[in-house]
């Protein structure tokens, strides 16, 4: 009878998927450590230039490559969306002073939302290939101060698109 050979005793094979899980350890680990918070505060902030006609504004932002495993989970603290207050100014005067209107209304900026802490987790492997997955969001205490204020007005209109 002819012995089937096992991959199990065969040294080369072996070899082959340490080095490939080595490599990829020392690449995670890498990614752990290059994604600090400065790198990602500076990420954030021009992505939220690119696509929010708006300020961002976060406590602190903090990456998660190898606890989330195969997701990078970023997370962050005191994250609002605002916008001047003079943008929509022009709707104040329309007699409609419920707490609905005045609801995320300042003197100087109003806010769109506000979020206690936000926790986004992305396919990272997906992300090598061009993809997006977004696997899971979490949000505590959010708030969103949403106000259509006629048929071509409202404050979310506020994201870039195209």
């Amino acid at each position: 009878m002819a012995e089937e050979k096992s991959t199990r005793n065969h040294p080369v094979l072996k070899g082959i998927l340490f080095t490939f899980i080595g490599l990829w350890a020392v690449i995670l680990v890498a990614m752990q450590v290059v994604l600090n918070s400065n790198v990602l505060t500076k990420i954030v902030n021009n992505i939220a230039a690119e696509y929010v006609d708006g300020d961002i504004a976060f406590g602190e932002i903090k990456a998660s490559v190898i606890k989330s495993f195969p997701d990078l989970n970023v997370s962050l603290t005191d994250f609002s969306i605002t916008y001047p207050h003079d943008r929509f100014a022009a709707f104040d005067s329309t007699g409609v002073r419920s707490f609905h209107r005045r609801a995320g209304r300042g003197a100087e900026a109003d806010t769109l939302a506000s979020v206690n802490n936000v926790s986004i987790s992305l396919n990272y492997v997906a992300l090598a290939f061009g993809k997006i997955r977004i696997p899971e969001i979490k949000i505590q205490k959010p708030r969103f101060y949403l106000h259509q204020y006629d048929s071509t007005s409202a404050n979310w209109n506020m994201f870039v698109t195209g």
